[in-house]
């Protein structure tokens, strides 16, 4: 698929004042704060529940920003959009992986119930959220940028 695209060729200043704004909105935006719950298995119970109504709101907001992203092709703000929702989501992880760790790291594995043993012991786990936001940002940034400028090369198939 040789050819421009509308999204091809982001200029280094447009990713940068794109950085700036997605700073100050990050920034502005009152994140979903875990609450605290007892430093129990009943508290991990609801902190469990807790996690799984937020995160609802959380993921399908990111999912609908990238589809959004992925499928139109013609609006930069789906790209500010998808970067906002990204980050809202690794933010949400941080948060409620560092409470779970700070309430349940060192009791969890004595749970009885089994499946809640599986639900805290991945929420601890904070993939991309290990990374201060602003490096969350540039990476972001950064595997998007390689995504719009990529092109597509059909080679010969030798069979």
């Amino acid at each position: 698929l040789g050819g421009t695209s509308a999204r091809q060729g982001m200029s280094p200043l447009a990713v940068f004042f794109l950085a700036i704004c997605v700073g100050v909105a990050f920034a502005l935006e009152d994140p979903t704060m875990p609450p605290d719950y007892n430093k129990t298995e009943e508290g991990a119970s609801l902190f469990a529940d807790a996690y799984n109504t937020t995160g609802e709101t959380i993921f399908s907001q990111s999912m609908f920003a990238n589809w959004n992203y992925n499928t139109n092709l013609t609006d930069r703000e789906a790209q500010h959009l998808q970067i906002m929702a990204s980050l809202k989501e690794q933010n949400f992880t941080e948060l409620w992986g560092k409470k779970a760790k700070e309430n349940y790291g060192n009791i969890w594995q004595n749970f009885s119930d089994p499946q809640l043993k599986k639900i805290i012991s991945s929420i601890q786990i904070l993939g991309p959220s290990n990374l201060p936001v602003k490096k969350r940002e540039q990476v972001r940034i950064s595997i998007l940028e390689i995504w719009v400028n990529s092109e597509v090369s059909m080679r010969k198939k030798r069979f």
